[in-house]
């Protein structure tokens, strides 16, 4: 059974909103530089994770794990309890964004095409290891 794993370490970065101009008549979305810079990272480390697999190929099956910090304004009490109690992350950047970025990042890189992936499985959690924890597999009913 194919599976892909791989935890990106750091402050995660979500899907940001495109911003549009007109070149010579035609409308052309513009990727904000930080997701485009983050989609560059985390395909880049896809690939040398993949260099030894095929391309994965559908019905596949994703996990994502979001871990963030939370708030240095918030008193030790909650930022501990936050991360003990595994309390879930109930602000922006909305966590469909996250998953919008990976599997955009991981397009042509871990599988074919992202309408491969029928299953999505998603979280937001804070933590002190801050990163994302990504792992797609083949979706087996």
């Amino acid at each position: 059974m194919a599976e892909f794993e791989l935890f990106i370490g750091g402050e995660p970065v979500a899907q940001g909103r495109p911003r549009f101009s007109t070149v010579n008549g035609h409308a052309q979305a513009i990727d904000p530089a930080k997701s485009r810079e983050f989609k560059r990272i985390l395909a880049a480390m896809a690939r040398e994770k993949m260099a030894q697999m095929t391309l994965m190929e559908g019905p596949l099956c994703l996990y994502l794990q979001v871990t963030r910090v939370p708030p240095k304004s918030w008193p030790k009490y909650r930022r501990r309890d936050a991360i003990e109690f595994r309390e879930g992350i109930v602000s922006k950047p909305d966590l469909d964004n996250y998953v919008k970025i990976v599997l955009d990042a991981l397009n042509g890189v871990v599988f074919a095409d992202d309408s491969c992936v029928v299953k999505i499985c998603a979280s937001k959690r804070w933590s002190d290891k801050p990163g994302m924890s990504i792992r797609i597999m083949e979706d087996k009913p």
